[in-house]
């Protein structure tokens, strides 16, 4: 007689089993990729918009910076260091005024409000004062440093201090800009 148990067809227990196991590795591995993936995306997002951030607030400060006729460094009642930036006369190299509309600027300032952690800014335009607005967020220290000496007279070094992103420190950034008006009139004597 025939035994017809040796011929089994399809597939046994173990079989099955060791199947299952090799399945969630598979989908264990992809998930886990899937996972470091989004949150390398994020990161990356995250320090894209903080470098966005830094680039704006250099780029507003070197305009403001280049187009004034005096710069100064203040420190308020409440300890709160600002840039006060004056002008005299229109700035036409700007493209005209972002703050005043119409009307020329007299006095821009820089400071960093320690409540919201962003960077302020606020503008007199003769016929009044513009309320401060928030130009960049997520900042944990602004510093300016005015030349004092007529030779290096028209230079402002600005170090800036962002937030930590996704887990990471402080980083800290630092620019210099020459106000055109300081040096072309310094050229003019020398």
């Amino acid at each position: 007689m025939l035994n017809v148990r040796s011929r089994q067809k399809g597939v046994g227990l173990v079989e099955l089993m060791i199947a299952l196991v090799l399945g969630l590795l598979v989908v264990f591995a992809a998930t886990s990729f899937f996972v470091e993936g989004k949150a390398n995306f994020v990161k990356l997002q995250d320090l894209s918009k903080r470098q966005e951030a830094v680039r704006f607030l250099s780029d507003v400060m070197s305009v403001d910076v280049r187009t004034s006729s005096e710069i100064e460094k203040e420190v308020d009642g409440d300890g709160v260091e600002k840039m006060v930036l004056s002008f005299s006369g229109a700035r036409v190299d700007s493209g005209g005024d972002p703050y005043c509309s119409g009307v020329d600027v007299r006095e821009v300032k820089y400071w960093k409000d320690s409540d919201s952690q962003s960077v302020m800014v606020s503008a007199d335009c003769g016929s009044g004062h513009i309320p401060p607005e928030e130009l960049v967020r997520g900042v944990s220290s602004l510093s300016f440093s005015v030349s004092p000496s007529p030779l290096e007279g028209g230079f402002v070094d600005v170090q800036l201090g962002m937030m930590p992103v996704a887990g990471g420190s402080v980083e800290d950034f630092e620019f210099r800009v020459a106000s055109r008006k300081k040096i072309t009139s310094r050229l003019r004597y020398e």
